[in-house]
């Protein structure tokens, strides 16, 4: 599923403007327990590294 998901942003990133990336907005992780919040830091950051796709938290 995540794969799927890589696979996905990095074809959209392709196909869109270079000057107008992608930003992705990742909201509520104080909500999370924080050994949650971390995985998803973590997992976002060694997975989704792709040239115009912009995570913000």
């Amino acid at each position: 599923m995540i794969n799927d998901f890589k696979r996905t942003l990095s074809e959209e990133a392709i196909i869109g403007n270079i000057f107008k990336p992608k930003v992705i907005l990742v909201d509520e992780l104080d909500r999370c327990r924080l050994d949650f919040a971390i995985t998803v830091l973590e997992t976002i950051k060694h997975m989704f590294d792709i040239n115009n796709i912009i995570f913000i938290f």
